[in-house]
């Protein structure tokens, strides 16, 4: 659940420090949280495509969101 609940960026790191350099290397491989591997572009060349360009930007946004309500909650809450 951490992995799943952090942005794209800080869930490697995290799974750096948890789970070893190997682990963490697979683990973010094919879970896609960065997909960076070459045997995805063999099987699917498009699929990296979509998630640096599409999926990997809108989960930022998604969590900058969440920091944004909640430092300006009391602008939000007033509309």
């Amino acid at each position: 659940m951490v992995y799943e609940s952090t942005p794209p960026f800080v869930n490697c790191v995290i799974a750096l420090l948890l789970e070893g350099p190997s682990r963490a290397y697979h683990l973010v491989n094919h879970r896609l949280f960065l997909p960076i591997d070459k045997s995805y572009q063999s099987s699917n060349p498009g699929v990296m495509v979509i998630f640096w360009i599409a999926i990997i930007p809108m989960l930022c946004l998604c969590h900058l969101s969440y920091i944004l309500t909640f430092l300006y909650y009391d602008d939000v809450k007033n509309g």
